[in-house]
């Protein structure tokens, strides 16, 4: 079966997650660029970190929704999401937890969007 051909905007959509992500694990790195895990507090190189989801889809670029998650919290135990609701509601309060699951309805990310979200964070990046 042949390969879809991929959009511009979907190559966009790669290429700004690519830079946020990157972002997301290094922010709060030590200087060897050592985090911790969001949800279990295992402490790895970011590059071994995934950019680990409370919300999918809606809020992908979200800095709020999105933290530093081993591979074992984030693809085996499936986000271990009832502790990353804790965490969230402890760093940032239930109303602002509640606001994030409201706007995880009505984000809709554009064209102008991914371009100045890609280069935000490749300037941040570097």
């Amino acid at each position: 079966m042949p390969k879809k051909k991929r959009t511009p905007t979907q190559i966009l959509r790669d290429k700004a997650w690519k830079e946020f992500s990157k972002y997301i694990r290094l922010k709060g790195a030590d200087k060897d660029g050592f985090n911790e895990c969001f949800t279990c507090g295992a402490k790895k190189h970011y590059k071994k970190l995934h950019a680990g989801h409370f919300k999918h889809g809606k809020l992908d670029f979200d800095e709020m929704n999105i933290h530093p998650q081993c591979i074992a919290c984030n693809r085996w135990h499936r986000g271990r999401l009832d502790v990353y609701a804790m965490k969230l509601i402890d760093l940032y309060g239930l109303e602002a937890v509640k606001d994030l699951e409201s706007r995880a309805e009505q984000t809709i990310y554009l064209w102008e969007d991914l371009t100045e979200i890609y280069e935000k964070y490749k300037e941040l990046n570097n």
